[in-house]
């Protein structure tokens, strides 16, 4: 009796032009490494301050297991830029969800001090809602200010800002309402820039 060889599929190649995304999406689903360094290239800062914004001191872990979860996935998904990056983040709140049930005890925040947070937007000025969403969205260290926050609020400005979810797609992650997620918003910028102004004025 014969035996029958399976041959694998060769490995995508390298475009020698800029790919549009759904071929690198195609290219990753099909083992090319190049087009999946372009989607951790891409992605993984933001990922990165998403779950270090959590207070979480495994963040780099959960991003590990948030890739291969992906890398396992990703020739079932079907969709833009926007929706990979809604998909990449639904997969990285359950790994953390799922992390902190290990954990078994409520994550201890690093949250910055009031002094810090100061030093690390700055002067506030007139529009303090505004210096909260560019600090929170352009440093490391400012993303560690949600710890003020309570956890409903904190997820919401961190999915909004630092991953650069829509309202509708933020709703859909943490199964609320479009609405409910722009008050929850709204009430967790003005905690901040109320913390800070009083901060500013106090000095």
């Amino acid at each position: 009796m014969g035996t029958t060889m399976v041959l694998s599929t060769p490995a995508p190649p390298v475009p020698k032009t800029t790919p549009s995304f759904s071929a690198v999406i195609d290219a990753a689903s099909n083992g090319g490494e190049w087009a999946f360094e372009i989607l951790f290239r891409d992605y993984q800062p933001a990922l990165l301050r998403y779950l270090r914004g959590q207070a979480t001191n495994a963040a780099d872990d959960i991003a590990s297991e948030t890739w291969i979860a992906v890398a396992r996935g990703l020739s079932g998904f079907h969709g833009e830029p926007d929706e990979f990056r809604a998909w990449l983040f639904t997969v990285a709140r359950h790994r953390l969800i799922d992390e902190r049930r290990r954990d078994k005890r409520r994550v201890q925040t690093s949250a910055l001090t009031s002094t810090e947070v100061v030093g690390v937007v700055g002067v506030v000025g007139d529009d303090p809602e505004t210096a909260v969403m560019d600090a929170v969205a352009g440093d490391l260290a400012a993303a560690r200010i949600v710890g003020f926050l309570p956890p409903d609020q904190a997820d919401v400005i961190l999915l909004r800002v630092v991953a650069d979810l829509s309202v509708e797609q933020v709703a859909d992650i943490l199964g609320k309402k479009p609405g409910h997620i722009r008050v929850l918003q709204s009430r967790g910028l003005k905690r901040l820039a109320e913390r800070l102004s009083h901060k500013s004025v106090t000095e």
